[in-house]
Formats: C-alpha cells, sequence, structure tokens
C-alpha cells in the first residue's frame, strides 16, 4: 500500500479496498493518457479523481488483448501556483517508468527534487529528448502524512542600507556567486556569518528555535523528493474526498518566497492551520513541468 493513500483521503483503506478502486478505474476512468515510453513501448495512464486536481493515478502497459496491466500507481495533487522558473533535468527512474524532475532553487539554497506528475506531457513534446527542459516554469505540490501547526515568528523588518543602494537578497548572491562573481560570494559568506552569529546568541538566551527560525526546507531521509519544512501558510481550505467523506486540508505555503501547496488529512494534522500561521512536517514534493501549451500534444 502506498503510505501517501491516506493524504487524498484513503486513510485506513485496505488491500481489497484498493483492488477494487483499480477495478473501477479500469472499467470507467476518469482521465486517459497514452505515450511512448523511453524504450519505445506504448505506456498509458488511468487516473480517478476523487477532487478536483486530486486522485489515484495507474500507469502501466496493454497486453496483447489491448487490456490494461498496472505496473505501480501514486496518489496526487495538482498545484495551482506557479513555484519556479527555473528550467528542469529529467531523471527516469532505473526501477519503472516515471521521472524525476530537479532544478536549483536559490530561494531555498537547496537543489529541488520532485516527483514529475505530468511525466506523460513530457514523452509526448519536442522536449523528450532534452536533459533540461523548460515549459515556462514549474508547479509544486506536496503530500503530507503528518504535521504540526506553529504560531508564527515576530517578523523584524530589515535595515535600510545607508548608501540608498538596493540589497541583493540571498538568493541572488547565490545565484551570482555561483556564476563566478567573486564579490557576491564575498558578501554570501558575510552574511551567513553574520546570520549565525546572532542565532547563536539568542539561543544561548534560551530563546526558542522556532521563534527565531521563520522557514526551513530541509531534505529529509534517504528518498531524495522528501523534506522536512517549515513554511508560513498563506491560504488554506477545508476539502473532502467523495470517495470516503475524509476531511482533507489544502494549503498555501510560502517558504522564504518560495509558494507550494500542500495536501494533508484532517486527523494527522495537530492544531488549526490558519492563514499567517506555520506548518511543519514532512512532505513527499510532486511537481508540473508543463505549463505551457505544448507542440504534438
Amino acid at each position: 500500500m502506498h503510505s501517501y493513500l491516506r493524504s487524498i483521503g484513503l486513510r485506513g483503506i485496505q488491500q481489497q479496498d484498493l483492488e477494487e478502486i483499480y477495478k473501477k478505474v479500469k472499467e470507467q476512468p476518469d482521465k486517459v493518457d497514452q505515450a511512448v515510453d523511453s524504450n519505445g513501448f506504448s505506456y498509458v495512464e488511468l487516473r480517478k479523481e476523487y477532487l478536483d486536481g486530486m486522485g489515484i493515478a495507474f500507469r502501466g502497459t496493454l497486453d496483447k488483448n489491448g487490456e490494461f496491466i498496472a505496473e505501480y500507481y501514486f496518489p496526487y495533487r495538482i498545484g495551482s501556483h506557479l513555484s519556479t522558473n527555473e528550467s528542469v533535468e529529467v531523471v527516469r527512474h532505473s526501477e519503472k517508468e516515471s521521472l524525476e524532475g530537479i532544478c536549483e532553487e536559490y530561494r531555498l539554497g537547496t537543489d529541488l527534487i520532485f516527483f514529475v506528475e505530468d511525466m506523460f506531457k513530457v514523452l509526448k513534446s519536442d522536449q523528450r529528448k532534452n536533459k533540461h527542459v523548460n515549459f515556462g516554469g514549474v508547479t509544486i505540490s506536496s503530500l503530507a502524512l503528518e504535521g504540526k501547526i506553529l504560531l508564527p515568528a515576530k517578523k523584524r523588518k530589515p535595515k535600510k542600507p545607508r548608501n540608498g543602494k538596493k540589497v541583493k537578497t540571498r538568493g541572488e548572491l547565490m545565484r551570482d556567486s555561483k556564476r563566478g562573481d567573486g564579490k557576491a560570494f564575498e558578501q554570501l559568506a558575510l552574511t551567513e556569518m553574520d546570520i549565525y552569529s546572532k542565532i547563536t546568541k539568542r539561543v544561548m538566551k534560551r530563546e526558542d528555535i522556532y521563534s527565531i527560525v521563520e522557514s526551513s526546507f530541509i531534505p529529509s531521509g534517504i528518498e531524495i523528493d522528501k523534506y522536512q519544512v517549515l513554511a508560513e501558510i498563506l491560504e488554506v481550505s477545508l476539502v473532502k474526498n467523495a470517495y470516503t467523506a475524509q476531511e482533507l486540508y489544502v494549503m498555501t505555503l510560502d517558504c522564504s518566497g518560495f509558494v507550494f501547496e500542500m495536501c494533508i488529512n484532517r486527523e494527522d494534522l495537530y492544531g488549526e492551520p490558519l492563514p499567517g500561521r506555520r506548518f511543519k512536517g514532512e512532505v513527499w514534493l510532486q511537481g508540473s513541468v508543463c505549463n505551457t501549451k505544448l507542440s504534438n500534444i
């Protein structure tokens, strides 16, 4: 059983329930897509949606009689906010026909790795053989198994420079440093040292760490598309899975200017989510890389 089924409202279902879902999806899918995979074979995807942009997808092949045979399945949530404009390196998984997306996200200070939810659009585009693809940005969404709601940290207004010049953000400094800008690298190093010094002093005064750190985005464990996040809640809505009637929270989160969506079962969330508060938990990232009209589709 896929552990993230609970995140889309299929919490507590048994193997026989999943088999029944699979049977119904084969008979009457909500969406069907087909493309040629990396080995030249016809590959098919069937989807069942329990809410708009949220459901379960089965991917596999057709046998000699034209019957669909599933190889794997996954729950999905399609985001609605453009998260980044960076180009994406697409990497194929070795154990199954699926794609991982990798892009540099300077606002987070780390490489962003996510499961490519709209793989079939990539396979049918004229960029399918490119190592890096760019369809006009990436929409990131995520699913969470559990999480907590924290109160907001007190935000401090940045000091205005005395000379009146625009101060570059940390992300801009990181981007310029990678391009070989020595001054940007030096300024970034000084900024990091200053932040470390301030945090150390506040921790020594026994101040709670979550009153100091407003947000964070950290890789979690050995699975490369899982992250521990601490992010501000911008929007939140309570929705219901049409199949099980389980209630779900869908949140729009902001982590250092990086905006993405997250979905979690209400039973797995501790606290009441409200705009301005913060979400803390581990998430599985999914991404839609095709945000413009594609050719050959």
